[in-house]
């Protein structure tokens, strides 16, 4: 087999330089390196190619055949089912996907040559070509080669290879659909920069001064002799700027008035923090992966991470795994003698969820338990009872034809003679099932969202009339986006939170004071609520409240003044506020006032966990989703989840408007609640 051996022969050889030019030679700001190299050398490039191959190697390569009415029978014993097991003697599965990805992120590119090995379980291997090998194509064909010659280096004979023994994936290009386009070209400006960037940064670091801090002397004192400005360097030097310094790491003593001055090197004035995650998200973007999942970025929650998450097989990663499949399944397959059967990345596992979420869709489809106490102990490495009992799928009592979807519902519909709501006790709603468990929901009292939303409206127009005359002089003095700290010099975050929070602690206080009293006598639990044991919690929620609404306030002012011409300031500012005024103080309020009562819904809990005639309850928690015109998706989907009182549900709050878990993007205008149950 000429073939096989002169293949064989060029893996074992070294690999050339071939070179590939980021931007055309013509341009001045050429990068003189082939794409291996900015490959290498691009720490974000990297991240995000390795995070794409990583993550699409490790899902298993199954082989099904079409057969009749539709039915898919998955194939294993057969030559390409072998063949991703054992794909050559020099590599595994895992590895053979993985080159293949990373070469399609940075190349556009990939040769697979199949050639037969009798040696091998499958009768075949898969020598996957290094991009630089590939000398030439052969043919008329502008689609697809006839053939490809193949040569490692200069001196060495090339090796024709023929189109029915290689399967070639590629990119499409616009000017030779027989041609790839790397991505990495699209890169071109971005990477350039970066180049230059670091290659900037090396030398401010190499040849600047690297002082942090010098000693001075008043011009008055009798200036140093030239021994003593000596002895005073070199004892200096000896107790202080070492490690091994007798007095390193001490409190410096001065003489004869010295002073001893700082000199920091500020990064934030060169924008470098900001370059470099422009190149990260511009990395990111040409693969289409969202940049908070290679680094996690500010205000990303754990829904929002989980949610995303959850894309990347059906969005990100799709379209390289259908081009994988079909390629593989119309090319590949036929060489092997399979035309019948077609290839799979099995991603479904990737897309299911942990066991916990796989149990209760499961139980809730079925409408039963699917595993025996014997299977169950099995998972949990313990070994198994005797006993028929222990090895039957018992159905609960209380699991009946019609009634609960599964033994761990505990949201049935509220019966019609059941009373509608404590509301006039300035409460949560309650729902009594007869003998059964005991539930209520924090929803907020009537007037709690309007007494908000007028305390939110309030604080705007007090804030307008603050905020817009520093907008107009800051315009006026050219300062305009001039920054003290993270804000603008016309905003003070520091003032506004603080006076945001005092109006709202008062009447925060009072409204969880009354939700919780109210919950407690409708679940008819005797209780002293103690108020003073809130009064800091509920403080540090009006904090974090404030905190949210005037950071979102100062960026949307922001954003209008950026959007605004240069004598249309005020007037940008004077719209923001007038929404603000308008809108969002009925939203916020709204927002707050749900908030409030599901933590004083839980809060109430707590107080009567602590006490012993009510230690044994064991109340949960579940999540309800308050439909609106614009519904967030996660939280329909968590609508009825439900957990221990005490624990955090599947996005990290521990309820509805938690802001020490969730960003805000999932607070703003959110009005879903939380039902406590009592079995």
């Amino acid at each position: 087999m000429p073939v096989f051996d002169s293949l064989v022969s060029l893996i074992r050889s070294k690999r050339p330089r071939a070179v590939y030019y980021v931007v055309s030679e013509n341009d001045p700001r050429v990068v003189d390196l082939d794409l291996a190299a900015i490959y290498r050398t691009q720490s974000n490039l990297q991240s995000v190619v390795g995070f794409i191959a990583d993550n699409i190697a490790q899902l298993p390569i199954k082989v099904y055949e079409l057969g009749e009415d539709d039915s898919h029978d998955r194939v294993r014993d057969s030559a390409a089912a072998q063949l991703f097991l054992r794909p050559n003697d020099f590599m595994t599965c895992f590895e053979l996907v993985r080159n293949w990805a990373i070469n399609m992120c940075v190349y556009g590119r990939i040769l697979w040559v199949i050639v037969p090995d009798e040696s091998a379980p499958s009768g075949w291997q898969i020598l996957p070509i290094p991009n630089g090998w590939i000398a030439r194509y052969e043919g008329t064909n502008p689609f697809r080669p006839d053939a490809v010659y193949i040569r490692p280096r200069d001196g060495i004979d090339m090796v024709r290879v023929p189109s029915d023994s290689f399967v070639l994936f590629h990119t499409f290009d616009p000017t030779d659909p027989a041609k790839a386009l790397s991505p990495v070209t699209a890169l071109r400006s971005t990477l350039t920069e970066q180049v230059e960037a670091e290659r900037y940064r090396k030398q401010v670091w190499k040849r600047g001064g690297r002082m942090s801090s010098y000693v001075t002397r008043p011009k008055e004192v009798k200036p140093f002799t030239a021994q003593q400005r000596a002895q005073f360097i070199e004892s200096f030097r000896a107790a202080w700027t070492s490690d091994l310094g007798s007095d390193a790491g001490g409190t410096i003593l001065l003489e004869d008035g010295m002073e001893i001055k700082n000199i920091q090197f500020s990064a934030r004035e060169a924008q470098w923090a900001e370059a470099k995650k422009f190149s990260r998200e511009d990395c990111a973007g040409i693969y289409h992966i969202d940049p908070g999942l290679i680094w996690p970025g500010e205000g990303q929650s754990y829904a929002s991470a989980k949610d995303n998450a959850r894309k990347l097989y059906s969005d990100s990663f799709g379209p390289m795994i259908v081009q994988f499949e079909q390629r593989c399944s119309q090319f590949m397959l036929p060489m092997l003698g399979e035309s019948g059967r077609y290839i799979e990345l099995d991603f479904d596992k990737k897309l299911r969820g942990n066991f916990e979420e796989q149990a209760q869709v499961i139980q809730t489809l079925v409408g039963r338990p699917v595993l025996s106490a014997n299977e169950g102990r099995r998972r949990l490495n313990y070994p198994d009872k005797e006993g028929e009992e222990y090895d039957e799928v018992i159905t609960p009592l209380n699991v009946t034809a019609g009634g609960q979807a599964s033994p761990t519902d505990s949201s049935p519909k509220k019966p019609e003679n059941a009373p509608a709501s404590l509301q006039s006790h300035g409460g949560p709603a309650e729902t009594k099932d007869g003998d059964g468990p005991r539930r209520v929901r924090g929803t907020p009292a009537p007037g709690a969202a309007t007494a908000l939303a007028e305390t939110f409206g309030r604080f705007y127009a007090r804030q307008r009339k603050a905020v817009v005359p520093r907008i107009g002089a800051a315009k006026a003095a050219n300062t305009l986006t001039k920054a003290d700290g993270d804000d603008p010099d016309w905003w003070d975050s520091e003032r506004w939170d603080r006076e945001l929070a005092d109006d709202l602690n008062a009447l925060a206080l009072a409204q969880t004071t009354a939700a919780a009293k109210a919950a407690l006598k409708a679940l008819g639990i005797e209780l002293d609520y103690d108020e003073d044991r809130t009064k800091a919690f509920v403080r540090s929620m009006c904090q974090r409240r404030a905190e949210a609404i005037n950071r979102a306030t100062r960026n949307r002012i922001m954003r209008a003044l950026a959007l605004a011409e240069s004598d249309e300031a005020t007037e940008a500012a004077e719209e923001v506020f007038e929404d603000a005024e308008e809108k969002r103080a009925e939203g916020n309020g709204n927002a707050f006032a749900a908030a409030l009562a599901g933590w004083a819904l839980i809060e109430s809990m707590r107080q009567a966990k602590r006490d012993p005639r009510y230690r044994d309850l064991e109340p949960t928690k579940t999540w309800i989703h308050n439909h609106s015109d614009h519904p967030r998706p996660e939280h329909q989907r968590m609508n009825g989840e439900t957990v221990p009182y005490d624990a955090r549900f599947s996005n990290g709050a521990e309820w509805p408007g938690d802001t020490g878990a969730l960003n805000a993007n999932e607070i703003v205008n959110c009005r879903c609640e939380v039902e406590i149950t009592i079995p």
